[in-house]
């Protein structure tokens, strides 16, 4: 007879959701394929890539993980040695610009690199909804871009799998991308809700409530990636749409959306004091109030 099946951390003390490539999501630009979001109580979300990312349902190599601006870096290095190509080939003089070079992830006002410490994280990096998080470099040259859902604090981008700055002075490259890359990048196909998470948020109570109530189910998600076709794995026909709060249409998404900001904005004012109401409370108080009483004796009659 065997032990009982014990459930995960995850499983008890988190809440997932999951968003969808097409997913109609109105605070960011673009969903770059499949996300999860395990959501703690305290405010922590840990966020990577789902099993229906493209990644997983076309067998793709990852070469690595960087930071925004490292990956534009590497965009302007080819594109300024595409243009140099061309010029030469034109025979055209090449214009005098400098080839971009590393710097690093995020930098302090001294030009040193940003650190997370200390209890209330000191350095943490607040972004917006739909700000750019990290971008997955491919072998076949795809990139995938991760954005944040919602507004926060990035806490920590997964060392295991985050490539580290390039050199001062160094024109980055995929190659040397690749090279700098460490040895626990695969964890990111191989256990992507475990090790293998891309990173740490840190957000306020409410957009964890509108998250929640926005995103999908692992129930819902999981149907979704079943309807999916083979065509739709692989890229050449568009993934089947689908809209927050379950709706089956930008105009319900958006009523869902304006219906639960009104309760919640009914349940702050239900639960707010109301002007005037300490004064009542005096007022009763007072009026209430019985002057202390006489201490009598047994025989002693009331005048």
């Amino acid at each position: 007879m065997g032990f009982p099946r014990v459930p995960s951390v995850v499983e008890t003390d988190f809440r997932v959701v999951y968003g969808a490539e097409n997913m109609c999501i109105p605070f960011m630009p673009e969903v770059d394929g499949d996300f999860y979001l395990h959501m703690h109580m305290s405010g922590i979300v840990v966020f990577g890539i789902a099993r229906g990312h493209p990644i997983f349902e076309r067998g793709l190599t990852i070469q690595s993980v960087l930071s925004p601006v490292e990956s534009d870096a590497i965009v302007a290095a080819e594109a300024a040695a595409a243009a140099a190509a061309a010029d030469a080939e034109s025979g055209a003089s090449p214009p005098s610009t400098t080839a971009p070079t590393g710097r690093p992830q995020n930098a302090n006002r001294k030009g040193g690199p940003a650190r997370v410490s200390g209890k209330r994280k000191k350095g943490a990096i607040r972004l917006a909804p739909g700000s750019r998080v990290c971008v997955i470099h491919c072998t076949n040259g795809q990139r995938f871009t991760f954005r944040t859902p919602t507004k926060g604090r990035v806490l920590e981008l997964n060392p295991r799998l985050l490539t580290p700055d390039f050199p001062e002075g160094a024109v980055p490259s995929d190659a040397a991308a690749a090279a700098a890359a460490p040895a626990t990048l695969p964890l990111l196909t191989t256990d992507p809700e475990g090790a293998g998470y891309l990173g740490l948020l840190e957000v306020t109570a409410a957009p964890l409530a509108t998250l929640t109530a926005a995103l999908l189910p692992e129930s819902s998600y999981t149907a979704l990636v079943a309807r999916r076709t083979p065509a739709q794995r692989a890229g050449t026909e568009p993934k089947e749409v689908c809209y927050q709060y379950g709706a089956s249409s930008a105009e319900g998404a958006r009523d869902a959306a304006a219906a639960a900001h009104a309760a919640r904005r009914g349940k702050r004012m239900r639960e707010a004091p109301q002007p005037g109401a300490a004064a009542a409370v005096l007022d009763a108080a007072s009026s209430t109030a019985a002057e202390p009483a006489l201490p009598m004796g047994d025989n002693e009659a009331v005048p």
